[in-house]
């Protein structure tokens, strides 16, 4: 990363900022993202953490596992408490629960 004036002289170290300057190296201002050398643990596929896995593919970070006693993902709440009828499409995968 060098800094330059606007009439393209680097600038050293002790100079002041000028109003019109060019930062050169940078692809932009974000903080870079430390890429772990392991994967995510995601600890249970119900609602919850398949949002959370979720989140964490929108933010660019593919490297994730999710762990759950069951086979699918789902919850408990999905594949054991809903039925033919809660099971409708929905928008958040929620469903009512009736208890009749």
């Amino acid at each position: 990363v060098s800094a330059l004036s606007s009439d393209g002289k680097a600038l050293e170290g002790s100079a002041h900022v000028q109003d019109d300057m060019v930062i050169d190296g940078l692809v932009d201002f974000q903080h870079p993202r430390y890429t772990w050398p392991h994967p995510v643990a995601i600890i249970g596929a119900g609602f919850f953490g398949t949002k959370v896995g979720m989140m964490y593919m929108l933010h660019k970070n593919e490297n994730i596992v999710a762990f759950d006693r069951h086979s699918v993902a789902g919850g408990d709440a999905w594949l054991c408490a809903a039925t033919k009828h809660s099971r409708v499409q929905t928008d958040f995968g929620g469903f009512n629960i009736w208890y009749g």
